[in-house]
């Protein structure tokens, strides 16, 4: 879900805890402002998104709860989003595929 989030937002977001009980993912984007006059960008001096996702299960339990989430971002959105690589692409592909065996390139490309 955090990948899908990662791509419908278009979003960096890195995993940086990730075991059998907890999970930390934090959004990479980088908050620019622009430069006085300059007309270059300058990375805003705190430079961290605040998105931040913190979730963890009991060790009984096979359900994840969401501790903390912090859902606003204030970076900016980009087009080279990892969570969107061949893996991701392939199982839309077949969801599509499996659904209209007959759909056309060109309908599956609009669609991507």
């Amino acid at each position: 879900m955090v990948n899908q989030h990662a791509i419908d937002t278009r979003r960096e977001l890195d995993f940086e805890k990730n075991d059998k009980n907890r999970v930390r993912v934090v959004c990479r984007g980088t908050i620019t402002s622009l430069g006085g006059g300059t007309g270059q960008e300058v990375v805003n001096e705190e430079g961290k998104c605040p998105w931040v996702l913190l979730a963890s299960k009991w060790k009984r339990d096979k359900d994840w709860t969401v501790k903390t989430y912090v859902s606003e971002h204030k970076c900016l959105q980009t087009r080279k989003v990892r969570a969107c690589d061949y893996k991701f692409l392939s199982k839309q592909i077949l969801q599509l595929v499996e659904a209209n065996p007959k759909i056309p390139v060109k309908a599956l490309r609009e669609q991507l």
